[in-house]
């Protein structure tokens, strides 16, 4: 797969209803664990901090793929 395949696929995601509302969903549940968690579970907090940040990386991840400048081919 090329750079503009993976552009292509990355921006697929992000505007894929499905893919957003699952996302959205996985990380508003991950926040919601986080902040009803006991004060001394400290591994669940970090468990639930963490899959936040990891679905928030996802995103940036594919985000910073759409923006990636285009290579220009050299001539021949």
């Amino acid at each position: 797969m090329d750079d503009a395949q993976r552009r292509a696929h990355a921006g697929m995601l992000l505007s894929d209803p499905v893919f957003v509302e699952i996302m959205d969903d996985l990380e508003r549940t991950a926040i919601n664990r986080l902040l009803a968690a006991p004060a001394k579970d400290h591994e669940g907090r970090l468990a639930a901090a963490t899959e936040a940040n990891a679905i928030r990386a996802v995103r940036s991840r594919l985000t910073a793929l759409t923006e990636q400048p285009q290579k220009k081919r050299a001539a021949a």
